[in-house]
């Protein structure tokens, strides 16, 4: 009987440990947790678009290419453009409309992607459109510019079949605007049609 008691106080004792809560002050409310943005902010990841679609312009993209051999995941993208052509993710179409439904690039240092060339020389150009659907900041690259070319691995000449990757510091941009709707890469060869690929696209 004495073992019965013994096990029923410490089963007691531990279950009303578990229990226990902290119980606010009358009149006080205990403040939501502050949730930090996740490190990476996906734009296409393992084969997925994670962003609302894209608007591209002069261009087609194929988001289940294999092709292209993708990095990660099962598919990359793969991107038909004609002359200056590009790639054109938007966070949320509503973002025109309302400021709190654009993507807010203040919590993250760089914008960064893998891409494969096709051709020799091949380059391109990279540049936000602010919640207001208009430009914003710098563009980088394109029209001999090599200010992107210093952040992706392939230089001014990527080797031709071969995933690069680049990372942009968004400063470089000077963005007036830390909210997006969107932002694009695009085709700067000049050729009258052309065919690249994009793999791993996001914000860190």
């Amino acid at each position: 009987m004495k073992r019965l008691l013994l096990c029923a106080t410490l089963l007691c004792t531990s279950a009303c440990a578990q229990t226990t809560q902290t119980v606010p002050a009358s009149g006080s409310a205990t403040p939501p947790p502050v949730i930090p943005p996740p490190s990476i902010a996906w734009v296409y990841h393992n084969g997925a678009m994670r962003w609302g679609g894209d608007w591209s312009f002069a261009a087609t993209p194929n988001y289940r290419d294999t092709t292209g051999m993708p990095l990660v995941g099962a598919f990359d993208i793969q991107i038909k453009s004609t002359q200056w052509g590009g790639w054109l993710p938007f966070f949320n179409a509503n973002c025109r409309g309302t400021n709190s439904l654009c993507f807010n690039t203040k919590a993250y240092t760089y914008i960064f992607f893998s891409a494969k060339a096709t051709v020799a020389n091949q380059a391109f150009s990279v540049g936000f459109m602010s919640s207001g659907d208009t430009p914003d900041g710098l563009i980088l690259g394109g029209n001999g510019d090599t200010q992107l070319a210093q952040y992706c691995s392939g230089g001014n000449n990527p080797a031709v079949g071969t995933w690069e990757s680049c990372k942009i510091p968004l400063s470089a941009f000077k963005l007036t605007e830390t909210s997006i709707l969107k932002f694009w890469i695009s085709d700067q060869t000049g050729l009258p049609s052309n065919t690249w690929y994009l793999d791993e696209v996001g914000f860190q």
